[in-house]
């Protein structure tokens, strides 16, 4: 949808079991009350992705996308209301591309909130090759109850070294890991190329 105002109202396209994209162009747009409830075929959203406008209104009521299977959100330039539980028990929500701080800001305690007791979490990263949103540094340690270190991927941030690992073969990857004592270590270290 493009060039026009859009307005999907409360459980517009809930239960849609079919629906796995949602592109929205960069327009004035109020997505409603569990407007996209249980897609479980749901993807990725994009909302104004393009957008280079900081005066558009983007609204996002509350529990909009609330139990989607939707794994990728962008949302563009402009005012960007988010509302409670916007993409509450989202699991498979693995990337939030955002201009906007005040979004940012407004997601990551639900984020760090389902995720904290992850067995795999073991640092926090915020942002991508495209950047990050420093202004949300400080809600990590708030909010995350193991004070888990934070990294911005593609740099060097509080003591913490994370470049792209380019050119490097797995073998090179395996050398790096250290052995402690042990049958299973000397016969890991006999067969490591």
């Amino acid at each position: 949808m493009v060039g026009c105002e859009t307005v999907m109202g409360e459980s517009a396209f809930s239960y849609c079991e079919d629906l796995t994209d949602v592109t929205i162009g960069a327009n004035n747009t109020e997505i409603g009350t569990y407007a996209f409830y249980d897609c479980t075929a749901l993807k990725n959203v994009s909302i104004a992705a393009e957008s280079e406008d900081d005066t558009i209104k983007i609204v996002v009521d509350d529990d909009a996308f609330q139990s989607c299977a939707v794994q990728n959100v962008v949302i563009g330039r402009g005012e960007v209301e988010l509302g409670d539980n916007a993409f509450s028990y989202c699991e498979n929500l693995t990337s939030v591309e955002n201009y906007d701080d005040t979004t940012a800001m407004r997601l990551l305690p639900g984020f760090i909130a389902r995720d904290q007791n992850h067995p795999s979490v073991f640092v926090w990263a915020n942002g991508n090759e495209g950047g990050w949103n420093t202004c949300v540094d400080s809600l990590f340690a708030r909010y995350d109850l193991q004070k888990r270190k934070v990294v911005h991927p593609w740099s060097d941030f509080d003591g913490i070294p994370h470049k792209r690992m380019v050119g490097i073969r797995k073998s090179q990857l395996l050398r790096r890991v250290s052995y402690g004592g042990g049958v299973n270590s000397r016969a890991a270290k006999r067969n490591r190329l």
